[in-house]
């Protein structure tokens, strides 16, 4: 996608001062150190660290995070680490449905209706993943709906959303 937006927009890169392929090279660099930071507004989640990202592994079900603190970049981490030790980072919990959908309130309402939380765990066990599977699908293919009617459909019905045939 990068080189799609580049080659779209030649004129947008100042040429004249380095040739593009430095500057995709320079923005691939920089790019490299984004992170993203938690418990703060929007317009502050995301910070340049060098050498962050390629020093810090990520991990779903540790606590230490990057969060900003005076304008500082802290890493709150949740235990103590030996000298060597990798670090394992959360970015946080990261929402199914995106709130940019038009029909994002709705989904969420089906969701709730349904027993479904913001944050849900599905439990898959060896041998039983079917059952997981079922439980899951119906969850994934809200996510997907984009037809209006459709939608419709799904918020005026009752029992499972968009049922597994």
């Amino acid at each position: 996608m990068l080189l799609l937006n580049f080659s779209q927009y030649p004129y947008d890169i100042p040429t004249e001062a380095f040739p593009c392929e430095i500057f995709k090279q320079a923005f691939v660099a920089v790019q490299s150190c984004v992170v993203h930071l938690q418990k703060v507004n929007l317009a502050r989640r995301f910070a340049l660290v060098p050498l962050g990202p390629p020093l810090l592994a990520y991990k779903s079900n540790c606590k230490a995070m990057l969060t900003a603190v005076e304008g500082d970049v802290q890493l709150m981490v949740d235990r103590p680490y030996k000298a060597g030790e990798p670090i394992f980072i959360w970015y946080g919990p990261q929402a199914s449905l995106s709130t940019e959908d038009p029909q994002y309130h709705d989904k969420r309402m089906v969701a709730q209706r349904n027993g479904k939380l913001a944050i849900q765990v599905f439990q898959v066990f060896a041998s039983k993943e079917k059952e997981a599977v079922y439980d899951m699908l119906p969850y994934l293919r809200l996510g997907y709906v984009s037809d209006l009617s459709e939608m419709e459909s799904v918020i005026s019905s009752q029992g499972p959303v968009c049922p597994v045939s």
